[in-house]
């Protein structure tokens, strides 16, 4: 999926973005990102959207935070709980980082992603969308929604092994 960076051949915790290595699209103006930690960190994580075209739309960052206490697994962040809504059709960067140091920032654990905001107008054509479903998601190459409804059906089901499968 997304890239990552941090120190080679430490015994570091992984940091990933569960986010293709392409575009990921998404139909909701205000999605959850996806990303896994391999441990708990005591250490704060900082999450970071930007407009992955500064020349066009700004340096400055749309979103910055921190989060104090994060937990080992797989976790969402929910821009709407920041009031944070993608533009359709302008591409986003996210990372999430673990901040290592805070006055090197070179030496962060860093893991990326791309986001898209689409609209239906924007699926290709004879793409039909069942709103219960991860795999017509998948199909359309929504990735995010497919992950967010995916996680959604995990929560509701924590036994079910197939969903967890069908989400790595």
């Amino acid at each position: 999926g997304g890239g990552s960076r941090g120190v080679a051949g430490s015994i570091l915790p992984t940091l990933a973005t569960l986010a293709p290595n392409y575009v990921g699209k998404t139909l909701e103006a205000s999605p959850s990102l996806y990303w896994a930690l391999s441990e708990v960190v005591n250490k704060p994580l900082k999450f970071t959207l930007v407009y992955s075209d500064p020349l066009k739309h700004g340096i400055d960052p749309v979103l910055e935070t921190t989060i104090d206490k994060p937990m080992k697994g797989i976790q969402s962040f929910d821009l709407s709980a920041h009031k944070v809504e993608l533009k359709p059709n302008v591409e986003y960067q996210w990372s999430m980082s673990i901040v290592m140091d805070p006055k090197q920032s070179s030496q962060d654990i860093v893991a990326s992603g791309l986001v898209m905001r689409i609209t239906e107008s924007d699926l290709p054509k004879g793409v039909s969308l069942d709103k219960d479903n991860p795999t017509s998601f998948e199909e359309a190459k929504l990735f995010y929604d497919a992950m967010q409804l995916l996680s959604k059906k995990i929560a509701e089901n924590p036994n079910d092994e197939a969903l967890k499968k069908q989400r790595t």
